[in-house]
């Protein structure tokens, strides 16, 4: 069994005035939304932790993650859909970006909103131009807000 905290020299006990900070070798305990998921991992590992994905045509209409980052994939041809799952929780960070040569990708929220501003909201983003970036975050577990895009990209 490992510890989770590593004592510093004065103290004895972790208490609610411990300040120390984590070194990169620090263990921590890395908990998912999924149940069951939960392990230990150190604070540098955690930190350069990205979940990458992949959407193909072979994954449309199916949901993507609402976390790390997803390239849409797809050949050209005609629309190709996805659904982004909403967030589990504020500040959630999603990046999407359509790589293929197909210039008609659709990715829906499952119930949430996208916002820039308060007249580009949507629930719907089109990615028109191999090459489309959108980084979104996660404002509430119904909003997500688009912290970055091309300008290709539209939502409705």
């Amino acid at each position: 069994m490992s510890t989770i905290y590593k004592f510093q020299d004065s103290e004895t006990v972790v208490t609610s005035t411990s300040t120390a900070g984590l070194s990169p070798s620090d263990a921590v305990i890395v908990y998912s939304t999924i149940a069951g998921r939960t392990r230990q991992s150190t604070v540098s590992s955690v930190a350069n932790q990205s979940v990458v994905t992949s959407a193909t045509s072979a994954t449309t209409a199916t949901n993507i993650t609402c976390f790390g980052y997803t390239s849409l994939g797809s050949s050209s041809g005609p629309i190709t859909a996805w659904l982004l799952d909403d967030p589990p929780v504020a500040g959630v960070k999603k990046e999407i970006s359509s790589l293929s040569t197909s210039t008609s990708n659709t990715v829906s929220t499952v119930s949430a909103t996208i916002q820039a501003t308060d007249t580009w909201v949507g629930r719907t983003l089109y990615f028109r131009i191999p090459g489309d970036t959108v980084k979104l975050t996660a404002r509430t577990t119904a909003i997500w807000t688009v912290d970055s895009r091309t300008s290709a990209i539209v939502c409705t």
